[in-house]
């Protein structure tokens, strides 16, 4: 499984709108939601439990995740990437199609073209 950028995008839009744990997203799989917010928890987007169960594979999703709330970086975050087309312009650039990148790579690109 591999992080997806767009899947976090819309974890966060959700997490901004919803009062209590957000345990999935509509449109995206219960495996994808588990994968990407424990990845979110993991790089302090958000604030959140993950229960791995028997199993710590590291391209596995946990058994469970439940996400609170959006931290002070998640927020960020979302003000960031909350234009449609500076969010297509950065994953154009960084997200290049074989290309290796950083979450903090993307994150201070999209910090220096937002708004």
């Amino acid at each position: 499984m591999k992080r997806d950028i767009d899947i976090i995008r819309k974890i966060a839009f959700a997490l901004e709108n919803e009062n209590g744990f957000v345990r999935g997203v509509e449109g995206v799989s219960d495996t994808e939601f588990r994968f990407n917010g424990v990845l979110m928890i993991e790089a302090g987007l958000v604030d959140g439990v993950s229960d791995w169960g028997r199993s710590r594979e590291p391209t596995q999703a946990p058994e469970t995740v439940l996400l609170k709330r959006l931290t002070w970086r998640g927020y960020e975050f979302l003000s960031l990437a909350g234009e449609n087309k500076v969010w297509e312009e950065a994953k154009a650039t960084i997200l290049r199609p074989g290309a290796t990148w950083a979450f903090s790579l993307f994150f201070e690109w999209l910090k220096q073209h937002a708004g």
